[in-house]
């Protein structure tokens, strides 16, 4: 999945606003990451042409855990036909902390 910066700012992006700002649509950075300030926005554009559910998140733990995350589902009519190895299923039998736990880092 390929992203894109195409605008960034200071404040909140109302819907008034948004005419207001300036995208650049004819050669946008294109990154994986992007650092977003305290009070400010950037606007993406993704391009999403590999199937699966694709996480978009804050790489601070407690953040994920506070709900600064989302997830872009792509083709989902491709996922459902995704056939899971038995030893990525094992994965699921082998946690030892309960599901809603913020394990650390390896």
């Amino acid at each position: 999945m390929d992203m894109h910066i195409v605008a960034f700012g200071r404040g909140f992006p109302s819907p008034e606003r948004l005419s207001q700002i300036q995208y650049n649509t004819e050669n946008p950075l294109r990154r994986d990451t992007v650092v977003v300030p305290p009070a400010s926005f950037v606007v993406i554009r993704l391009h999403a042409d590999i199937p699966g559910a694709w996480i978009m998140h804050c790489h601070i733990g407690w953040h994920i855990a506070g709900g600064f995350a989302g997830v872009v589902v792509v083709q989902p009519e491709a996922i459902s036909r995704f056939v899971i190895p038995d030893q990525n299923l094992a994965l699921c039998d082998a946690r030892t902390e309960p599901v809603d736990t913020i394990e650390p880092g390896a």
